[in-house]
């Protein structure tokens, strides 16, 4: 009888603690699923609320997959949620290339290959010195052309419109700031940024350009000479286990293996990912050694998302606490959840997507086997 209480307890306690450490944890594999159609979707845009905005060049669309269920309302139109749906544009425009939204006043922007630029807002406001009046809220309006802009866009944090100048080699700049990584411009007209001139003189294809939350700007260069995923940092200190100053891009995947890097983009702790058209991959950088999207990453070093292998991708967008992916490749859009081994807090219904899987289950596991030991040694101890 005592020794059956030594088991029972001992098995108790096994349990107890898998429980407080893992009250969810899902064990199924990581899976890219197909959420759109869109054929060539250059740019792909992820806003707060988990709804996906693609910009589908060949298709001429601008598709949106809404987040939730039932029926989702976005900039006065009504859509089905978790649905391929598709905004219907102005006459005239053609061949969406970028899609962002503007973090200072809410619009959606997107760009189209001839360098006009839509926006479309919930409200009256001013964009880049072009009035959207009461009658014209809810309707796509054209507010600039940024002559050769004609790849993926991005915003910074102070709602500077940045877009990849693809086979130029340029970045362009729609300044709302005067002041922009050191330069100066003449508020809402269009400009080069200046940095960017070396991979036009070398004859690089630009593809995507995006920011972190510190301001850095990473830009993809596809084609030509020292092709890779390059930063302009906000200042001086060290990235990515490289040295940067704030007046050039630096490199950042010398010796990595990358081919022809396209979409790039970054989570909240700071991680880049980029996707690899030459390769068919999606890579993931980080500035320490971890587990995430069961990818064992060395820091400082670009690992591939085997998930995502075989996959010619284009845009690139990261859910910003980096617990799902979106990337589109050339047959659709895809989306991976974090799941695999995941382990999930819950804090007031919130889940929390934990990168470092691989430490938890190592813990859980050296717990599991000092418990065992211990009730070994108390059952041989009651025997003898």
């Amino acid at each position: 009888m005592k020794q059956k209480s030594l088991i029972k307890g001992v098995v108790s306690a096994l349990a107890a603690i898998f429980l407080v450490m893992a009250p969810n944890a899902a064990m199924a594999a990581n899976t890219a699923t197909k959420i759109s159609t869109s054929n060539y979707p250059v740019g792909i845009f992820l806003d707060t609320a988990g709804n996906v905005f693609i910009a589908d060049g060949t298709g001429s669309r601008l598709v949106v997959y809404p987040n939730g269920s039932g029926t989702v309302s976005l900039f006065g139109s009504s859509f089905a949620g978790s649905v391929e749906s598709t905004f219907t544009l102005p006459a005239g425009s053609a061949a969406p290339k970028g899609v962002a939204i503007d973090p200072i006043s809410g619009a959606l922007f997107y760009t189209e290959f001839s360098g006009k630029v839509w926006a479309i807002s919930s409200t009256a406001v001013n964009l880049f010195g072009t009035a959207i009046t009461a009658g014209q809220v809810n309707t796509f309006v054209e507010v600039a052309t940024i002559p050769n802009a004609n790849g993926a866009i991005a915003f910074d944090s102070f709602g500077n419109l940045f877009s990849a100048g693809e086979g130029n080699g340029l970045i362009y700049v729609l300044p709302r700031t005067a002041s922009i990584f050191g330069n100066l411009y003449p508020v809402n007209t269009p400009a080069t940024l200046i940095q960017s001139q070396p991979f036009a003189t070398a004859g690089n294809f630009l593809a995507d350009v995006a920011f972190d939350n510190d301001g850095n700007l990473f830009v993809t260069a596809m084609f030509g000479p020292g092709a890779g995923v390059y930063v302009l940092t906000a200042g001086d200190s060290p990235l990515f286990g490289h040295a940067v100053t704030n007046s050039e891009f630096a490199l950042l995947t010398d010796g990595a293996g990358v081919l022809n890097p396209c979409g790039v983009d970054t989570d909240d702790d700071g991680r880049v990912y980029f996707s690899d058209w030459g390769q068919g991959k999606v890579y993931e950088l980080s500035s320490k050694s971890e587990n995430v999207f069961d990818v064992d990453l060395t820091a400082n070093v670009a690992s591939s998302i085997p998930s995502f292998n075989g996959l010619a991708n284009q845009g690139i967008a990261v859910k910003p606490d980096g617990s799902m992916l979106y990337s589109g490749a050339g047959d659709g859009t895809y989306q991976l959840v974090n799941s695999s081994e995941a382990w999930v807090n819950n804090d007031g219904g919130q889940e929390e997507y934990l990168a470092n899987t691989g430490a938890n289950l190592l813990l859980l596991l050296s717990l599991g086997a000092l418990l065992s030991a211990a009730g070994f040694v108390a059952l041989k101890r009651s025997q003898s």
